[in-house]
């Protein structure tokens, strides 16, 4: 007799959040300039200034949440210090860095986090074609 009964195993694939599907789409423009040191070559960082262009324009067209799920997710104002502070020293490699972190940390689909982030670039010049 045995002892071990066989166990079927069903495989489901599992579809990926809608937030999350944003997230990587917005994260491939960033990343290839994601660089959290402070070594700052002027090329690597006028590509990186390009991409946050880039992001600034799609991020902008998003439709932001009214509701979010999770009190407890709401992030604090200290989650745009970083964000602000890398965009302050004009080092824009690690402001890459710093919005790929806050995407992927922080509900940035609620309409107060969206909305305060857009007005973040737009306060430090991010706008497509404009100058600094």
């Amino acid at each position: 007799m045995n002892r071990y009964k066989k166990i079927q195993i069903k495989v489901r694939f599992i579809s990926v959040p809608k937030d999350r599907k944003i997230e990587l789409k917005l994260r491939s423009i960033l990343a290839p300039y994601d660089d959290w040191s402070d070594t700052n070559y002027d090329e690597r960082n006028e590509n990186a200034k390009s991409a946050l262009h880039s992001f600034y324009t799609k991020f902008k067209k998003l439709k932001p949440n009214m509701k979010i799920s999770n009190l407890a997710l709401r992030p604090s104002i200290d989650s745009f210090a970083p964000i602000r502070k890398a965009l302050q020293e004009k080092n824009y490699t690690r402001t890459c860095n710093e919005v790929i972190s806050f995407l992927h940390y922080d509900p940035f689909l609620y309409a107060p986090i969206h909305d305060k982030l857009v007005r973040l670039l737009e306060e430090f010049k991010l706008k497509e074609g404009e100058p600094n």
